[in-house]
């Protein structure tokens, strides 16, 4: 332990679980992970099943009382949890049953980015109103607001009336970055006006002639992209390193922390994407840099099970906990710290022993008997023994490359070649992961004890965060407050 005196006051993590989810026994592992390397702040992007905006309510959301429960977990580790909606970019999650509050190019069309017209008031009402509601149920201090990558593979000359309302409002001189500016003014002033403080990521914010952003607002800087660190430094914004180099990606190559390398080069925790290097700048007698985090990003979320996911961070946590901590490297061999000596939180993992079972309710898609077995990272698959295909939930309408439609429909599929890992085998990563699934004890609906010749279980695809139940319509999957069908499953052992 480190007695309570630390060089950053925030050590922490961003977990983005907005589009695909990330399941609470992860959530709630990680806390307790944190807790033990004594990093204490956790951004989490995420959706919350809305009371007001029911057509956003599509997979994957968080439901209020599941954030509650992870509240109360944080709080009593001493981590504070921070929300984030992005805005104005990367909302295609509430847009896409929204269109009337996004840019619209100008053959009308709107992209699944899902960019935010803040050129209308009443998308900004919509934006701030989603905020309302979580700020009702988070007590940080903070708001995330994001800000970052507007106009990720498209240009602003799609949307020529971002120009023209830049005129029209501030004057001739103005650009799409002034209205850009002033948006994220307005979400300033509306969080403060609830008491709060507004953090965004830096690449939105360029040097504009007319609007400027509010200086009370933190930069997480994490691109070397529009003004660099020392601007914002000398404008008067704190900031948090969140470079590049700390980011890990299922799937985007460049995204893996290499924490041994960093460890052991000239790289610290005052080293900013681009060669920038903050000293200890002072300002007022303040150090302006908060911190550090390191940065969870699903992007294609199907490369790698979360399982993997956990087993692949565990260098960064450590690096960031070290750093963030002390502020300077104690030493310069890697071996020498990253081995924790505390041991790693697991997640929970699949009940059914592996074998060979009668599954009646799954005789709609095969005759079994069904051959459970394990996966390297802690999965089960089910092949379907007379036909020699396994178990799968390969199609349907789909977030980041992962079904999250409700109602989707499993299939059988050959088998895919279990015992390669992330990164290993990543081109046949689909394939691989939409065979896994968590198996765990059910509870019957009248309460009855199973028998002593069979057991009960529930069945989720690793990937999706939903529920496989069975009706007379067949099988599907679910979002668990809402399933339509039987979502118990019987397992009978079948002797060989």
């Amino acid at each position: 332990m480190n007695n309570g005196v630390f060089a950053f006051p925030e050590r922490g993590v961003t977990l983005c679980a907005s589009q695909i989810g990330i399941s609470l026994d992860f959530i709630e592992a990680l806390l307790e992970r944190m807790h033990q390397l004594e990093l204490n702040t956790l951004i989490w992007e995420l959706k919350i099943k809305s009371p007001c905006w029911e057509l956003a309510n599509t997979w994957h959301y968080y439901t209020a009382s599941q954030v509650s429960q992870v509240l109360a977990l944080a709080q009593r580790l001493g981590i504070e949890v921070v929300p984030e909606v992005n805005a104005p970019g990367h909302m295609g999650i509430w847009l896409e049953n929204y269109p009337q509050y996004a840019l619209k190019r100008l053959d009308g069309s709107v992209d699944p980015e899902g960019r935010l017209d803040i050129t209308n008031p009443q998308a900004i009402d919509f934006y701030l109103q989603i905020v309302d509601e979580y700020l009702r149920i988070f007590p940080s201090r903070w708001w995330h607001m994001g800000a970052d990558e507007y106009m990720i593979h498209d240009s602003f000359a799609n949307y020529p009336y971002l120009a023209e309302y830049a005129h029209r409002t501030f004057c001739t001189s103005a650009s799409e970055y002034d209205v850009f500016n002033s948006f994220v003014n307005e979400v300033n002033q509306f969080v403060k006006g609830r008491g709060r403080r507004l953090r965004i990521w830096n690449d939105g914010i360029h040097e504009t002639s007319v609007v400027h952003l509010d200086n009370d607002i933190l930069i997480e800087y994490w691109k070397d992209e529009g003004l660099r660190i020392t601007d914002f430094i000398q404008r008067g914004h704190d900031v948090i390193n969140n470079s590049e180099v700390l980011y890990w990606s299922r799937s985007h190559p460049p995204y893996r922390v290499d924490a041994p390398a960093l460890w052991e080069s000239n790289w610290d925790a005052r080293t900013f994407i681009g060669n920038q290097y903050l000293s200890d700048v002072l300002h007022g007698g303040d150090r302006k840099q908060r911190g550090l985090r390191v940065s969870i990003w699903p992007d294609e979320s199907f490369r790698a099970t979360e399982h993997e996911v956990w087993e692949a961070i565990q260098d960064s946590l450590i690096l960031v906990a070290e750093l963030g901590k002390y502020g300077v490297k104690r030493n310069h061999d890697w071996r020498t710290v990253g081995m924790s000596s505390l041991s790693v939180p697991t997640i929970a993992d699949s009940a059914v022993s592996p074998g060979l079972y009668e599954i009646p309710e799954l005789n709609v898609v095969g005759k079994g008997p069904w051959r459970v077995q394990c996966t390297p990272d802690g999965y089960r698959t089910l092949e379907d023994t007379s036909c020699g295909k396994n178990l799968t939930l390969k199609y349907g309408q789909k977030h980041l490359g992962v079904v999250t439609q409700a109602g989707a429909r499993p299939s059988l599929e050959l088998p895919a070649d279990m015992s390669a890992s992330w990164p290993d085998g990543w081109e046949n990563a689909e394939s691989r992961n939409t065979q896994k699934w968590i198996i765990s004890s059910a509870v019957l609906k009248d309460n009855s004890i199973p028998s002593q010749t069979h057991e009960v279980f529930s069945i989720k695809p690793a990937l999706t965060g939903q529920i496989l139940t069975h009706s007379d319509e067949g099988l599907a999957q679910w979002p668990f407050d809402s399933l339509q069908g039987d979502s118990a499953f019987t397992f009978r052992k079948v002797s060989l």
